[in-house]
Formats: structure tokens, sequence, C-alpha cells
């Protein structure tokens, strides 16, 4: 297995606060208790704010959750004291840095915390002394390492709220791999569209940038039932080579899972290939991790079979390189 490889196969082990290091956190008890939080970062670090909005309620996140992956930092009308919680991988995220930079020349300033493996992000930290999340980077890449930058921000979270839940998850068992692998050769060359119910609408954003960045393949991701509102029209015309995969789970409605057969049925009719792909998980986080894994393995499979490099982005690499 190569190393690649190896970090799915242990992903799991990242889901547990004692994969992280945390520093300065008494700091965030001082002062008026933040009315949101602000969570900042881009790319594979950005993920995790997208993740938090969807399992807050599970994990008794009481106060409203905003994602920001913009230079700058986001307007907010009705927060006058939001945490603001600076993630990146690498440390070096330009739109991130340059957002904890405005955050800390703030007259009023609110509160701030960094989750980062290394970099510039993590040396300001150390420098200003602030709230601090970090953990060893090893080999992974940023779209890896998204189990511990969520349990670095959890963390940080639950200083601020005892009742926040970040469970353990770390010996967590699945199918994942073999199923990966099944679903990677049944998309093959095909260009895959990634339809969830709202719930699950950031497993298959989570999807389509695992598509993207390991296996080099252009996906789109859509809502179910909007898509019936909209998208179905373009593919009345546009259906050669194109696979259409369901992400369901459990926990769906009723007229949403609905919704998606009679979908199904109307594109079956079309020539278009549909497979549908069940989520485990007995909470939403589970849910969440099982269709995370899911989603590298169908990810590294694929990019085995078309033969390219699941590490390499380097057209990314290239824009990092010219600079803003």
């Amino acid at each position: 297995m190569d190393t690649y490889a190896s970090g799915i196969a242990n992903f799991v082990k990242q889901l547990s606060l004692k994969r992280i290091h945390f520093h300065n956190l008494q700091k965030l008890r001082r002062g008026r208790t933040p009315d949101a939080v602000v969570v900042i970062g881009m790319g594979g670090s950005g993920l995790v704010g997208t993740l938090l909005q969807k399992i807050a309620g599970y994990a008794r996140v009481l106060v409203p959750l905003i994602s920001w992956k913009d230079f700058g930092l986001p307007s907010i009308p009705y927060a006058r004291n939001p945490l603001y919680l600076f993630i990146s991988f690498s440390g070096n995220t330009k739109e991130t840095l340059d957002g904890l930079r405005k955050a800390l020349r703030l007259q009023n300033q609110s509160p701030i915390a960094v989750v980062a493996g290394g970099g510039k992000l993590l040396a300001l930290a150390q420098e200003k002394k602030l709230p601090l999340a970090t953990f060893p980077q090893g080999l992974l890449e940023p779209r890896q390492a998204s189990g511990l930058m969520l349990y670095g921000t959890l963390g940080i979270v639950r200083a601020l709220w005892k009742s926040v839940l970040a469970p353990d998850l770390s010996k967590l068992k699945g199918e994942e791999e073999r199923l990966g692998k099944l679903i990677a050769q049944k998309i093959g060359t095909k260009f895959p569209l990634i339809y969830v119910p709202a719930r699950l609408s950031h497993i298959g954003y989570c999807w389509k940038i695992q598509l993207n960045e390991t296996a080099k393949t252009l996906a789109i991701t859509s809502v179910i039932p909007e898509i019936n509102h909209n998208e179905v029209v373009a593919l009345e015309h546009h259906h050669k080579n194109i696979i259409a995969l369901f992400i369901e789970s459990y926990g769906d409605t009723s007229l949403t899972a609905r919704a998606a057969g009679i979908t199904k049925r109307v594109l079956k009719k079309r020539g278009i290939p549909c497979l549908t792909i069940t989520l485990r998980g007995k909470t939403i986080l589970e849910t969440t991790v099982r269709g995370l894994v899911l989603g590298e393995w169908v990810s590294y499979d694929l990019a085995r079979i078309k033969k390219v490099n699941p590490r390499q982005t380097n057209i990314i690499n290239e824009i990092k390189r010219v600079g803003v």
C-alpha cells in the first residue's frame, strides 16, 4: 500500500481530540462569550467549515456558524462578538493569512483562534499567543487531513461550550475500501454527476473536490430535489458519457427519497446510468466520516485506473507560484 492509500486507510485515527495539541485555550474563556463562529479556510482546509455547518446541531454548536472562503473577513450584522477561527493545513494560505492579519487589526477585537499544521499561520499564532490547535502533517495532503482539522476546531469550540460533542471515532470500522474500488470501476472514463439530499450536500461537495484533485476528473454536485427544477433540462441534450451517482443515507425523508427515485427513472430512460450509494451511520457525524472515506477510496482507485498521480495538483501549484 502506498503512502497516499495509507493516509486513507488510517483516516479514522484522526478522529480523536487526543491527536491534537492545544495551546492557550484558557484565553477563550475571558471576556464575552462569542455569538457566532466564523470558520475561515480555503481548499481542503476550508472543508472543515462546510463539514461543521452540517454537524453543528449534532455537535451542539448552538450559535450561528459561518464558513468563509475568501480574502478578508465577512460582514456579519447580527454578530457583535464572533469567534474568528482560521484554518490552514500548510499554514501558508494567502487568503487565510490575509483574514488573520485583518482580524488582529480590528479595533474592538473579537476572539481569534487558529488550527494549523505549520507555516506562517502557526508562527503568527505562536507569536501572538493565540488559542491554537496543531497537529503533525505527516505525508498527508490537505484534503486527507480534514479529520485532524475538524477535531482541532471542535476542541477549540469545546473550550468555550463544554456541551460541544467531539466523540472519539478513531476505531470506526467499515468496508469503504472495497466499495470504493467497485464505484471507481463503474465511473471509469465517464463524467460523474453527484446528486445528494440537502442534508448530505457537504458529502457531495467533498466527493467533487476529491474527484477533482485526486483523480483529475471533472465532476459536479447538486442537491435533490432542486436539480429537478433546472439541471435535468441540460441532460436532455447532453447525456453521453455521463454517470449519475445518487448518494443517500438512512436519514433521508420519504419525500426526498421519492424525488430521487423519479429522477433516476427519468435519467435511465435517456440512457444515463445511475448508481445508488447508501451511506451507513448512527449519527450525521458517522455518516459524514463514512462518506469522506468512501469518496477518498473512489477517487484514489479512479486515479489508478486513469494512471494519474493522486498527489499532484500542478495547476494549483502554478497559481500559487504566480500569486495574486
